[in-house]
């Protein structure tokens, strides 16, 4: 279906789809080649994954899904990207519905704030489940219901890190499993939403995954 549409759309010379279909073989499974994943992204999703007007401000579509789906170790966890496709579906079937074709499900429903929220839910919620991450829960609640706007930062120093997780600790003394700055750091880090950043001179700042961005309301902000 996807080669028929990328054949329909007329952006690609027939050479390249000639590449895919022989890429794809009889089982029509396409190798994870950039190559021929982005004709099929770029049709199915448009090129530029500016959901307001279709500029190059975000990027390209095909490279906007790995920068912001992946963890803080650069994986990609399938769920978010599962949920975020089945909310910009939901989206497009919304009032007033579109009138033309191509892209089939442009930046416009999967680039939205609120679709991107969802994508992160699910998966958040299968990850605080699991055995010995349930002070995940306490972090995240604080992070987005005690902790101010201007200190919801997606980069931190290591002190204002500490600051953080020394708020968590105070508030959910009772309820948490591991009570300690280290514990809770090291909790965040196996589960890929923060990143240690080692610099010289013994500097340390932390990151949290771009995934968590607009879950957490997170700025880009270094203050």
């Amino acid at each position: 279906m996807l080669l028929f549409l990328i054949f329909e759309s007329g952006d690609f010379p027939d050479k390249l789809i000639d590449e895919i279909k022989e890429a794809a073989g009889k089982d029509n499974q396409i190798p994870p080649n950039p190559r021929y994943l982005k004709p099929l992204v770029e049709t199915f999703m448009g090129k530029w994954a500016d959901y307001r007007d279709g500029t190059d401000k975000y990027g390209e579509t095909y490279d906007w899904f790995y920068r912001n789906l992946q963890n803080s170790d650069e994986t990609i966890s399938l769920r978010p990207f599962l949920d975020l496709i089945r909310e910009a579906i939901t989206d497009y079937f919304r009032p007033p519905e579109d009138d033309f074709p191509k892209p089939v499900l442009s930046a416009r429903y999967f680039a939205k704030p609120r679709a991107r929220v969802k994508a992160v839910k699910g998966h958040f919620e299968d990850l605080a489940s699991e055995e010995g991450n349930r002070d995940l829960e306490k972090i995240f609640d604080y992070i987005q219901n005690k902790l101010s706007l201007s200190s919801r930062k997606s980069y931190l120093s290591k002190r204002e890190f500490e600051t953080l997780i020394q708020g968590v600790i105070k508030t959910y003394e009772n309820e948490l499993e591991y009570k300690t700055i280290d514990g809770l750091k090291d909790l965040l880090v196996v589960n890929g939403i923060i990143l240690p950043i080692y610099k010289p001179g013994g500097y340390t700042a932390y990151s949290f995954a771009y995934l968590y961005k607009y879950y957490l309301g997170l700025s880009n902000k270094r203050r």
